[in-house]
Parts: structure tokens; C-alpha cells; sequence
């Protein structure tokens, strides 16, 4: 008797093995929807059923199954992903035009930092001038006070 997991259809490959097929990595890659970059990765790391073609190149292993499901358009050619580049390629320059007007109002702030500490220091000259002007005429008050509190006749006399 023969052992189930040897057997074999008259003719073709063993049933394990008509359920898969080996495709070029490209051709892997969109099939599993992974970069060639991890197909060849996993090559190296031998993670995925693989065999060298009669060309020298490698052939993975991809289920039939997964070779009947992929219904989606090649890479690059799907509208939705060409409208969501578009839309990316528009942020990106939302992005650095917002990151322009930033540097732009830092500069600003630090042309008006420059601008503050100097108005700050005219401001208290200007105060101290003001202060000195008012003990100034307080002191003049003060004499004109005395003067005026002085009868007549000694302001008239000296």
C-alpha cells in the first residue's frame, strides 16, 4: 500500500506541490504585496520556498491560492495611490512652506528681541531724565515756596 503523503496524480506533480508556483521576485513581489527588497531579504535568510531558474536567477515559491486572489492593478498605475501621492506632494509643500514662515517669524522675534532691549534701555534713560527734571523742579517748588512765604517787605528788602 502506498503512503497517502507520497502520493502523486497520474501524470502530474504531487498534490502539495500543483498548489504552488514559482514566479520571478518582481512577480513575487506583487503577489504578496511585499518590496522585492523583503522578497530578497527573506531569499537571504531562506524564510521563503525558493529554487534557482535555468538563468541563474532565483524563483519563489507562491501559493496558487495567493496567485488567484491578487485582483489589484500593478503598483504605481492605481488611482487611488497616484491621488494619495498627489495629496502627499501637497503636504510636503504645506509642510515647508509653514516650516519658511516659521524661521522667517523667528527671525522676526529676534529682530524685535533686539528691537525690545533697546526700547527698554531708552526707556529708563528717559525715565531717569524725567525723574531728575522733576526733583529739579520740586527744588525750584520748594525755593519759590520759601520765597513766597517770606512777608512782603523782606522779599521787598532782600
Amino acid at each position: 500500500m502506498t503512503n497517502p503523503d507520497q502520493a502523486t496524480t497520474k501524470g502530474g506533480p504531487p498534490p502539495d506541490q500543483a498548489a504552488t508556483r514559482y514566479v520571478g521576485v518582481t512577480e513575487a513581489s506583487r503577489l504578496l504585496g511585499l518590496h522585492p527588497d523583503a522578497i530578497r531579504s527573506r531569499l537571504r535568510r531562506r524564510a521563503i520556498g525558493c529554487k534557482r531558474g535555468n538563468d541563474g536567477h532565483w524563483l519563489i515559491e507562491v501559493p496558487a491560492v495567493v496567485d488567484q486572489a491578487v485582483t489589484t492593478p500593478e503598483v504605481g498605475h492605481d488611482p487611488a495611490m497616484t491621488e494619495l501621492r498627489l495629496e502627499l506632494d501637497e503636504l510636503r509643500t504645506q509642510l515647508t512652506d509653514a516650516r519658511v514662515t516659521i524661521a522667517r517669524l523667528e527671525g522676526e522675534r529676534g529682530g524685535d528681541a533686539k528691537l525690545l532691549v533697546r526700547l527698554e534701555a531708552d526707556l529708563a534713560a528717559e525715565r531717569a531724565k524725567g525723574e531728575r527734571l522733576e526733583a529739579e523742579l520740586r527744588a525750584r517748588a520748594d525755593k519759590l515756596e520759601a520765597e513766597r512765604s517770606r512777608p512782603w517787605w523782606r522779599r521787598l528788602i532782600g
